[in-house]
């Protein structure tokens, strides 16, 4: 069973040509593309074999190019038509330059390159706010490509947050390290990055960077305990989660509240 996310070629669907070649779309025929021939094997066994089809069934939004890349449709169409895809931008993976989406977040980048850096960075805060976080990457990211040594930090850590919620973990991950190359005990980067790690298949390492800014955290920013005890929480080390909040609940009073959900799911 394969996900209805994206192009359904090879997942849902497949075509036969007149020579009897199996392919996922019968719009796409280059050779690479060809997955066997039913006059020489079974159709249920090319389909069956865990190796057909694989450029589309393994197919992830970090796989993908440009936009498509950081777009927060990105896990649900997967940029999309594979042969639009591959016909303008060369690869099954590229950009789509046909997506609606696409076109009108361009056309927000115009007008966005007219404002300010520090408009910029305003609308992008205002923006995650409200949740347009799409909208706040844009700006951000217009703002990153100026020279803006005044306020780098600041912006990175925002861009980071934002991009983790698009979950975009990879481009949050970038970002963090960029604070941390600056601010090595930075504690939001540390966080940050932990996070992306965690998400990205490198929970150890994450857990790690989660722990040391839970030791350099005050009682101002709880946050790093919350983000480790759930991080551990979902690897199964409920006990390690629950240390974790109970040393964070005596630090501080609000903490409490912010992490009762988190208690009440650990204490069953």
């Amino acid at each position: 069973t394969y996900s209805r996310q994206g192009c359904t070629a090879g997942k849902y669907t497949f075509g036969i040509l007149h020579n009897g070649d199996i392919l996922g779309c019968t719009s796409i025929r280059d050779k690479e593309f060809i997955e066997g021939n039913i006059r020489h094997t079974p159709l249920k066994v090319i389909w069956e074999n865990p190796h057909s089809f694989s450029w589309n069934r393994n197919l992830k939004k970090e796989d993908l190019e440009g936009f498509c890349k950081k777009c927060r449709f990105g896990d649900r169409c997967l940029g999309g038509c594979s042969n639009t895809k591959l016909t303008t931008g060369g690869s099954v993976t590229a950009e789509n330059q046909y997506c609606s989406y696409n076109h009108s977040l361009k056309n927000r980048i115009k007008l966005f390159a007219r404002k300010p850096t520090e408009e910029l960075i305003t609308m992008g805060r205002n923006f995650a706010q409200k949740g347009y976080w799409q909208l706040a990457e844009t700006a951000l990211a217009v703002a990153l490509q100026r020279n803006v040594a005044d306020f780098k930090v600041d912006l990175l850590n925002l861009y980071g947050y934002v991009s983790f919620r698009l979950g975009n973990y990879q481009a949050s991950l970038e970002a963090n390290e960029k604070v941390l190359q600056k601010e090595p005990n930075a504690v939001y980067a540390l966080k940050g990055k932990g996070l992306c790690l965690a998400r990205l298949g490198h929970s150890e390492e994450g857990i790690k960077l989660l722990k040391k800014a839970v030791s350099l955290t005050d009682e101002s920013f709880m946050d790093p305990y919350l983000d480790l005890a759930i991080i551990l929480s979902e690897m199964g080390r409920q006990d390690e989660a629950m240390a974790v909040i109970e040393e964070g609940r005596k630090k501080s009073t609000p903490f409490i509240a912010q992490s009762q959900a988190l208690y009440q799911q650990l204490v069953g």
